[in-house]
């Protein structure tokens, strides 16, 4: 568990000095789902192949065997998620 949380910080660490470098700020998690933009059917994120960074909290990893996690963020009333798989 301590090994995947630091894994999961040193990940989150390293988009953040991506993003600082390529001037894109912190974005929330409604941010990179919302779209109204129907696409072809499957409402693509309108930040898709755009390198960002987020924050929330890490509610799990390693889903399926993968070296994927999910990040929850709870804005107002509502709780978002998004699950952010590492390359």
């Amino acid at each position: 568990m301590k090994t995947e949380l630091l894994l999961s910080v040193v990940l989150l660490t390293v988009l953040a000095a991506l993003l600082l470098a390529t001037g894109l700020g912190a974005v929330t998690i409604y941010e990179i789902q919302y779209t109204a933009n129907p696409g072809a059917g499957t409402y693509p994120s309108p930040l898709f192949n755009h390198a960002v960074t987020t924050q929330g909290i890490v509610t799990a990893s390693g889903y399926s065997g993968g070296s994927g996690y999910f990040i929850s963020m709870l804005m107002a009333v509502s709780l978002f998620g998004i699950y952010a798989k590492a390359r």
